[in-house]
């Protein structure tokens, strides 16, 4: 047979640790439940799920300062893209996602892959 079931005192109190933002595992563990149980629970009481917040720290670029420059320099100028990138060492979607950050124009030597 399954686990013994749950209060209604307990699964309140998973519920309001839930919906203060504790962690999922903090839950679980305290518990004795599984990770899901607290999301499954929020759902069938109402609420909204919680999502993942993946924290955000950007990649150091692969290139410096002047690279960049000769990069936004050479791309603008209407060089071909995987030219630059093979010059520089990088891939040519990277070239292409720089020259976009930077505001640059697609110039009519960039053609689309078909």
């Amino acid at each position: 047979m399954g686990a013994p079931r749950l209060s209604a005192d307990t699964r309140d109190v998973i519920l309001a640790a839930y919906v203060a933002g504790t962690p999922i595992a903090e839950i679980a563990a305290d518990f004795g439940v599984s990770q899901s149980y607290p999301v499954l629970l929020a759902k069938r009481r109402g609420f909204v799920p919680r999502r993942k917040i993946k924290s955000f720290t950007p990649r150091p670029s692969k290139l410096s300062a002047p690279q960049q420059a000769e990069l936004l320099r050479r791309y603008q100028a209407g060089e071909l893209v995987k030219t630059i990138a093979a010059d520089l060492g990088i891939g040519a979607d990277w070239v292409s996602k720089r020259a976009n950050a930077a505001g640059l124009r697609r110039h009519p030597n960039h053609k689309r892959p078909a």
